[in-house]
C-alpha cells in the first residue's frame, strides 16, 4: 500500500503515461459499463471507495505516493531501502 488514492483509470493513465503508450484512457463508471457493455446486468456491488488503509502500520514504514512507486516499478528503477 502506498500513500494517496487513484481509480482504475487514474492507474491506467498513469501506466500509458510512463510507458508512453500511444492510447488515450477514458473513464467509464461501472453504471455505464453494465449499460453499454452488459444489457444493464450489474457486474458487481461494490462500495464508492475500496481504497486500502495503511492506519495499522502505526508509523512503522514511510509509503511513498503510489504514482511514484508505480513509475519506480515500471522502470525497474527502485531506490534501495
Amino acid at each position: 500500500v502506498n500513500l494517496g488514492r487513484a481509480s482504475r483509470a487514474d492507474l491506467a493513465r498513469k501506466i500509458v503515461g510512463i510507458l508512453r503508450l500511444p492510447c488515450t484512457v477514458i473513464g467509464v463508471s461501472t453504471e455505464e459499463y453494465n449499460q453499454t457493455h452488459r444489457n444493464g446486468v450489474i457486474t458487481a456491488e461494490r462500495p464508492p471507495d475500496c481504497s486500502l488503509s495503511i492506519s495499522a502500520a502505526n508509523g512503522s514504514y514511510t509509503p511513498r505516493p503510489w504514482d511514484v512507486a508505480l513509475h519506480h516499478y515500471l522502470t525497474g528503477k527502485i531506490p534501495p531501502v
